[in-house]
C-alpha cells in the first residue's frame, strides 16, 4: 500500500492505467488485482484511487477476477474506467455486485460497451448502493426499453449521481422516454446531463417541455432526432418546446448545447451558451459549450 503507483491513472496521482497499450491486458489486469487485494481496508487508508482498464479488450472471465479484488480492498478506489472492452451483460453483472463494495467510489466509466439491456438492468440495481457516486458515463451502450426503465428507476432513488452521460451516433434512448423524464423529476442532485435521443415528435417535446421545468440540472447537453414528416406546424410545436428550454437557461447559468434534426428533412441547429452575464464559453472544435471562463 505505501509503494509508489503502478503506472499513472488518467489523473494523475496513485493509480493504473493502459494508456499507452505497453503492458499486456492479462498482465495489466494481473497486476492491477494485485496491488488492489494488497490494499489496507481501512476508510480513509492510502491506496489506489484510479483504475484506467480502458480499450483493453478485457473478457468476462478477467473482469469477474477484477470483481473478486474490487470487494476485498478498495477503500481508496475513486475513479473505475473500463470503456470500449466488450463487456457483455454477463460481465456487467458480475462487475455489478462489486460496486456497492467500494465506499469511495465517485466516477465509474462504462461506456462503448454492449452491456444491452440485462447488463444495465443488473447495473442499475446495484448502483442504486453506490452512495458515493457522482459521475456515471454509459455513452455509446445500445439501450432498449427495460434499459431505459432501469436508468429511469435509478435517477429515481436518492443518490449523490451529478453527472451523467447517455450519448450515442444514433439516439441512446430510441423511443419512449418517459422512464427519464421520471427520473429525473424525481432526482435532487443531477446537475450535468449529456442525452442522445432518437423518438417520435410528441415523446420528444414532452421531454424537452419536463427539462424546461427541472429546478436541480445546470448543464445540458441534448441531441434529438425527430422522426416526423416535414411538416411546418409540427416543426413550429417543437421548436417552441426547445426555445421555452432556452428560456428556462437564460435565467441560470446553464450550459446548453441543443440539436434538432428532422428525419427525411432539412436540419435545424442551434447550439448556444444562454446566460449573456457571464464569461464567454470556450468552445472545443465540435463547438459545444465546453467550460466557463474564470
Amino acid at each position: 500500500a505505501n509503494s509508489p503507483p503502478l503506472g499513472a491513472g488518467a489523473n494523475g496521482g496513485g493509480g493504473l492505467g493502459a494508456s499507452h497499450g505497453t503492458i499486456s491486458t492479462p498482465t495489466l489486469l494481473h497486476a492491477a488485482v494485485a496491488f488492489l487485494e494488497g490494499q489496507p481496508q481501512a476508510p480513509g487508508a492510502q491506496g489506489m484511487r484510479t483504475l484506467d482498464l480502458a480499450h483493453c479488450g478485457s473478457d468476462a472471465e478477467q473482469v469477474a477476477l477484477l470483481a473478486r479484488a474490487l470487494g476485498s480492498a478498495t477503500a481508496a478506489l475513486h475513479t473505475l474506467r473500463l470503456s470500449a472492452n466488450g463487456l457483455g451483460p454477463d460481465a456487467a453483472a458480475v462487475l455489478a455486485e462489486a460496486l456497492p463494495l467500494c465506499p469511495a467510489l465517485v466516477k465509474l466509466d462504462l461506456s462503448e460497451n454492449p452491456l444491452e439491456d440485462d447488463g444495465l438492468v443488473a447495473l442499475c440495481d446495484k448502483l442504486k448502493a453506490c452512495h458515493s457516486l457522482t459521475d456515471l458515463d454509459l455513452s455509446r451502450i445500445s439501450a432498449g426499453p427495460r434499459g431505459v426503465q432501469a436508468v429511469g428507476e435509478y435517477l429515481a432513488v436518492p443518490t449523490r449521481l451529478a453527472r451523467l452521460r447517455l450519448q450515442h451516433p444514433g439516439g441512446w434512448v430510441t423511443g419512449d422516454l418517459r422512464p427519464l423524464s421520471r427520473g429525473l423529476a424525481a432526482n435532487g442532485h443531477l446537475v450535468d446531463l449529456n442525452l442522445s435521443c432518437s423518438s417520435g415528435r410528441h415523446e420528444i417535446t414532452t421531454f424537452v417541455q419536463d427539462l424546461a421545468a427541472n429546478t436541480t440540472l445546470r448543464a445540458v447537453k441534448l441531441t434529438a432526432v425527430v422522426h416526423i414528416r416535414w411538416d411546418a406546424t409540427k416543426r413550429k410545436e417543437l421548436t417552441l418546446a426547445f426555445e421555452a428550454l432556452e428560456k428556462r437557461a437564460a435565467g441560470l447559468p446553464w450550459r446548453l448545447s441543443l440539436g434538432l434534426a428532422f428525419a427525411g428533412g432539412s436540419n435545424l441547429l442551434e447550439e448556444q451558451p444562454r446566460r449573456p452575464s457571464l464569461p464567454h464559453f470556450d468552445r472545443d472544435q465540435t463547438g459545444i459549450p465546453a467550460k466557463a471562463g474564470p
